[in-house]
């Protein structure tokens, strides 16, 4: 977000509290573009950091973060888009996986050739 106006860093944090409502004094603190997971133990540190990156989109594993199974789905069942808007949904879901996705530049490249 670029800080523009006095305001926009107060906004910006007004945006990230209602985002993250239900897990703000629970598991997580936020300010601005930080966060913090909190736990007292191991186990639930690693359950609060799960319940916070899924949220985001993405799963926590022993591995590391991972795309959500679902969000997969979602665009390996998708209809071939027939309009300019529905190409562009797909290019922005592609572009939320964009880190779990070797080449994801030229592939999105080749979506917006269809414009």
């Amino acid at each position: 977000m670029v800080m523009v106006k006095k305001s926009s860093g107060a906004t910006y944090q007004q945006l990230m509290d209602r985002i993250f409502k239900d897990l703000i004094g629970q598991d997580l603190e936020v300010y601005v573009d930080h966060m913090v997971v909190k736990s007292t133990t191991a186990g639930q540190h690693y359950e609060a950091l799960a319940r916070a990156v899924k949220f985001l989109g993405f799963i926590l594993s022993r591995r590391g973060i991972e795309a959500n199974p679902e969000k997969c789905k979602v665009i390996i069942n998708m209809r071939s888009p027939k309009s300019v808007k529905k190409v562009q949904q797909l290019a922005g879901r592609i572009t939320t996986l964009a880190r779990f996705l070797s080449r994801s530049a030229e592939i999105t490249l080749l979506i917006f050739h269809y414009l």
